[in-house]
């Protein structure tokens, strides 16, 4: 398993006034080559969990294992740990600060001590891997470019890295529904392609529904469910109670039963709604 958290704990200012518990027993595997969407209200522990696959936090008490390295180990351990995994924050570009392109996706291979011909070859991929052109952009200022070319540039300098593990928190925030699909694209190319497990941090529930294969939910600190699509959508109403909203398609299946019409379980996507509908026009039903 690539990601393994044993009984995990995290406690943010333990002792003082403004302690807070963040993470509560943890135990969850993340299995190689999945693409885990991770949901819950503001402040239930999503962020905190997916900083600790990188260790730019630790547990308070328990384990976590990545990639067989355990992160509360040495620095030379957690150096090897984050060849492994990139993180991407929510707005990346705002991270951006090199003159060029090139000097930006380049700067976290430059600090591998790469040498220049293996540096140029990353660049030169991970560019042309977010769909940008090489030749068009390489030399120009990340700061000329368009707010969905900068994020591309943002997820270019991770890919850069090479790394099996791939962290997005709020990935397509405050883009239009355009740059929302292109990144989407993009994501879904690297784990079918790449086999890159990817854990994906989102509140959009028909982009979760679309790209994940399993969903992790979680309230209060707690891992509530862990489990495939289907399963956690069937949870309509403790999700809702929970405050969190459901695939658009799951909406439109119970507003349809509601009034007789015999859709089944487990439609999720926009795109198995509309095949459903045509078959189901087909027959004269």
């Amino acid at each position: 398993m690539p990601v393994r958290f044993e009984k995990v704990n995290h406690v943010y200012m333990p002792d003082s006034p403004f302690t807070a518990q963040a993470l509560l027993d943890v135990n969850i595997q993340i299995e190689d080559g999945s693409f885990v969407g991770i949901i819950g209200h503001t402040g239930s522990g999503k962020t905190t969990l997916v900083q600790h696959i990188n260790a730019l936090l630790k547990p308070t008490s328990g384990k976590v294992v990545v990639m067989e390295i355990d992160t509360s180990g040495e620095k030379a351990g957690l150096r090897e740990l984050r060849k492994y995994v990139g993180l991407v924050f929510q707005y990346p570009e705002y991270q951006l600060f090199e003159e060029t392109v090139r000097k930006d996706v380049g700067y976290g291979p430059k600090n591998l001590r790469l040498d220049s011909a293996e540096i140029d070859r990353r660049v030169k991929w991970a560019i042309e891997h977010v769909g940008l052109c090489y030749d068009e952009v390489a030399d120009r200022s990340p700061f000329e470019l368009s707010g969905g070319q900068r994020r591309r540039v943002a997820f270019a300098g991770v890919l850069a890295m090479e790394p099996q593990i791939l962290i997005l928190d709020e990935p397509t925030a405050g883009l239009d529904p355009e740059g929302r699909a292109n990144i989407l694209e993009l994501l879904q190319k690297l784990h079918s392609e790449k086999n890159m497990t990817i854990i994906m941090i989102s509140h959009y529930m028909d982009e979760i529904a679309a790209c994940c294969d399993r969903i992790l939910v979680m309230s209060g600190g707690r891992v509530v469910y862990f489990e495939e699509p289907e399963k956690v959508f069937s949870h309509y109403g403790e999700l809702t109670g929970m405050g969190l909203d459901v695939p658009w398609t799951i909406k439109l299946a119970s507003a349809l039963r509601a009034r007789g019409a015999d859709v089944p379980e487990g439609l999720l996507t926009l795109e198995q709604m509309r095949d459903f509908l045509v078959r189901k026009g087909g027959t004269g039903a």
